[in-house]
């Protein structure tokens, strides 16, 4: 049973440039499917219970926040990007008087799933872990940090990919950088960090070492499908991610009656809705806050921005 004064928070960073982007655009505000990327994990972590969420900001600022506060979540401001952990650092005075536990996430990870949130946070509670991490085995591990365990099966520590040894880089299991901390324990460990590593940055992952080391137990929890984990670091992540949502998204139509005559050239962002028995043609794009009525079809090279409405039975496009 919680104890009174119990509750759960959440702390996304959500402060870098993302210098591979290649844009003068936050990373965290590019559109996936409609909707900011920041939008996708503040929404995954409400309907899993959370309700208090404080969003780092740093590069960017007054755009990110913005839409921080539009979300209705609180913000923090990281002046000097020296690091995941030192971004926590500058979160950590927020938690002062919390009792409970605290997610970390990244703003740029949008299909975390709020059931595997909440599955990590009752993994976290039933083996009373001080930290649980996500963890997961991509085909190509090339980019994550290593899950470092003993010969017991224990994990250890993180390793970040620029410091792997020969030996280390052999490891398949990553880490996901979502985490699940008891509030008491990620304050004392986040004093010990150093930037002793080739970057010369505070990393989070390295609270897993001194929480291992200082006798903490530090769990993990693997997830089978990696696609759920996959940060944004680039164009060609958010096209690959974007593809992914939207086959998600067809599939969800295609399972309530729309017929998609060529998926792979049909996009619907999320959030809008389509009624059974609509054909959908090849080369369309349909937007968020779309409504289509029953039994309608929509031909090619058909776009419906934001706030149109179709009436059951309604044929629209040049091949109609």
């Amino acid at each position: 049973m919680e104890k009174p004064g119990y509750e759960q928070t959440a702390v996304i960073l959500a402060a870098g440039k993302g210098t591979r982007m290649n844009s003068p655009y936050p990373k965290v505000l590019f559109k996936l499917c409609g909707r900011p990327l920041l939008e996708w994990v503040v929404k995954a972590v409400r309907e899993a219970g959370v309700k208090r969420i404080i969003v780092v900001v740093g590069s960017y600022k007054e755009q990110v926040i913005k839409t921080v506060e539009r979300l209705g979540a609180e913000w923090v401001e990281q002046s000097q990007q020296l690091g995941t952990g030192h971004a926590l650092k500058v979160a950590s005075p927020l938690l002062h008087g919390s009792y409970g536990d605290v997610f970390v996430l990244c703003g740029d990870t949008p299909l975390v799933r709020s059931r595997t949130l909440s599955m990590l946070c009752k993994h976290h509670r039933e083996t009373q872990g001080d930290v649980t991490l996500l963890t997961t085995y991509p085909e190509d591990p090339t980019g994550y940090g290593r899950v470092i365990r003993d010969g017991n099966g224990r994990v250890r520590r993180i390793v970040e990919e620029l410091d792997l040894t020969e030996k280390e880089r052999q490891t398949k299991e990553v880490n996901a950088g979502i985490y699940c901390f008891k509030v008491g324990c990620l304050s004392k460990a986040l004093e010990g960090l150093t930037p002793e590593n080739k970057k010369g940055e505070y990393y989070l992952t390295q609270v897993v070492e001194l929480l291992s080391n200082g006798g903490g137990k530090v769990e993990a929890m693997p997830v089978r499908d990696a696609r759920e984990l996959i940060g944004i670091n680039s164009q060609y992540d958010l096209a690959r991610l974007s593809q992914i949502a939207n086959e998600a998204t067809l599939k969800r139509l295609m399972d309530n009656g729309v017929t998609v005559l060529a998926p792979v050239n049909t996009f619907v962002e999320e959030g809008a809705e389509i009624g059974e028995g609509t054909v959908l043609y090849p080369f369309i794009y349909i937007s968020k806050g779309v409504i289509v009525g029953k039994g309608c079809r929509i031909g090619s090279f058909v776009y419906l921005k934001d706030g149109t409405r179709l009436g059951d039975g309604t044929e629209i496009g040049p091949d109609l």
